[in-house]
């Protein structure tokens, strides 16, 4: 009798060892699972110029989408990339396949470049071979993924440059053929983990006079900018841009440089005044924060 007990303890004991392999053979560890993702982006404020409604492709014509491993000492590296133009249908909802389970940094810019992206470095994204700077907006954080985890997430994408532009009061001359900026102090290249330009540079820039402009007032012209910091006084700027007209020989028509140029992520830097008189540079300087309000000071 005691025989037959103990065979069945070892068989129950056996059966118990046996079920136990099975279910941890067949429960996925945590640390190996994966889900597909799907991020619906929208603008903090879809008003780039004005209070009605607008939609993601007035923003910006391109979305690029990274996610990135996070190594010791904060060192990003690449894991996943999607782009997006806007011709597509689905034109602000991005999918990424097969995210495996863990912490991630994200990353997603919406711009108006001719090329999309590099992507390579979170902290220093560049926009091409020209290194051009379009109207930039962008989301980052860091998150995690697990079984507990959504999968459709929606994020809200704000700006990330300010705006120089240049109000010429008096009248653009016909022999006038383009205008040249020379911007000093900013960046090319966007850090989206800090939400600023990530190294000073100097950067050029040309505008074309079409015929509509000559001989009218009150044109302008302008130029999106990474700045080094959320907001500069004019204080503690060190930006200098300098605008020079040219005729189509390449002959200095106009040239003004304004120093200490204060600049803020969001806003719009306006300088109005008289630009094709030699005798008279008085610019009057306005703020405009979200391309909406106006904060006015004269210098």
């Amino acid at each position: 009798m005691k025989n037959i007990f103990k065979q069945m303890l070892l068989l129950a004991a056996s059966l118990f060892i046996s079920s136990s392999c099975v279910n941890s053979i067949n429960d996925e560890p945590e640390d190996l699972g994966e889900k597909n993702l799907i991020f619906k982006t929208s603008t903090y404020k879809q008003t780039p110029m004005t209070r009605a409604e607008t939609t993601l492709a007035d923003a910006f014509t391109k979305l690029d989408l990274a996610i990135y491993t996070i190594g010791e000492d904060k060192k990003y590296t690449l894991y996943k990339e999607v782009t997006q133009e806007s011709g597509a249908e689905d034109f602000g909802t991005l999918t990424v396949e097969k995210v495996k389970y863990g912490t991630y940094a994200l990353v997603i810019v919406g711009h108006k470049s001719t090329s999309h992206a590099i992507l390579t470095d979170p902290t220093s994204i560049k926009f091409g071979t020209n290194n051009s700077v379009t109207d930039t907006f962008y989301y980052s954080e860091e998150f995690q993924v697990d079984k507990n985890s959504e999968q459709s997430i929606e994020v809200i994408l704000k700006r990330a440059v300010a705006q120089f532009k240049m109000i010429m009061t008096n009248e653009v001359p016909e022999e006038a053929a383009t205008i040249s900026l020379n911007i000093q102090g900013t960046a090319t290249a966007f850090n989206a983990i800090s939400g600023v330009g990530s190294e000073a540079t100097e950067r050029s820039a040309t505008i074309t006079i079409n015929d509509e402009f000559k001989g009218q007032t009150n044109k302008s012209i302008s130029a999106f900018i990474f700045p080094l910091a959320q907001s500069v006084t004019k204080e503690d700027s060190e930006v200098t841009i300098t605008v020079k007209a040219l005729d189509s020989g390449k002959a200095v028509l106009a040239e003004v440089t304004h120093e200490h140029v204060p600049l803020t992520i969001g806003y719009i830097t306006e300088y109005t005044g008289p630009f094709f008189d030699w005798d008279t540079y008085s610019f009057t300087i306005t703020a405009t924060t979200d391309w909406e309000d106006t904060i006015q000071e004269e210098y």
